[in-house]
């Protein structure tokens, strides 16, 4: 996280005050047709910041789990992910409440959270499938894409820092992650967390 802010939303800061400065020390009137379009820049540019800034704020503290439900939750994070990045997600989740406690919800958001932006960054493809299930005391999420996909058996011997992420959440939450690929043929990653038992 502190990465992505340093990487991301601090250069954007930076490069927003450069052209301000900029913009000042200049003769060019704002009032004129060059200004305003120098001015419109600036104001798309911190219109760009301000959404990655709510981004990263999400991520920080995603209330909506406990405001409105995983399913909710998770319905609102593929809007983002469209909004944003023109990705399509069809997400498809229980018309039943999602009796999780909150750290396997917490989990599957995160989770899912991770494997969309895997797919942004490495699958060469902007649509992904989410599928939430409920079935014997387990919850299941199925993340699956059509991408570039990838060798397994190299990623278990040095797995990557998102992978290794999602089996650590998982493993809190008293699940696993399992993750099915091969080069050409996509992505698939199913989770499973128990579900709360009936008093």
């Amino acid at each position: 996280m502190a990465r992505e802010v340093h990487d991301d939303a601090l250069q954007r800061v930076a490069l927003i005050r450069h052209e301000v400065e900029a913009l000042s020390r200049s003769d060019t009137d704002p009032a004129d047709p060059e200004g305003r379009q120098h001015l419109e820049a600036i104001a798309e540019e911190v219109a760009d910041l301000g959404v990655t800034l709510r981004s990263v704020a999400h991520e920080l503290h995603p209330s909506l789990i406990a405001d409105v439900g995983l399913a909710r939750a998770l319905d609102a994070l593929v809007a983002d992910y469209h909004r944003t990045d023109g990705m399509t997600v069809h997400l498809t989740v229980p018309e039943e409440p999602v009796d999780l406690a909150p750290a396997g919800a917490l989990a599957l958001y995160r989770i899912t959270q991770e494997a969309l932006r895997n797919v942004i960054r490495h699958a060469g493809v902007l649509e992904a499938n989410v599928a939430l299930t409920l079935r014997d005391g387990l919850a299941v999420l199925t993340i699956s894409d059509r991408g570039a996909g990838f060798q397994v058996g190299a990623a278990r011997e040095r797995p990557s820092l998102g992978l290794t992420s999602m089996k650590e959440r998982a493993g809190m939450a008293g699940g696993r992650v399992s993750v099915t690929s091969s080069p050409g043929q996509g992505t698939t990653i199913e989770v499973t967390v128990p579900r709360l038992r009936p008093a």
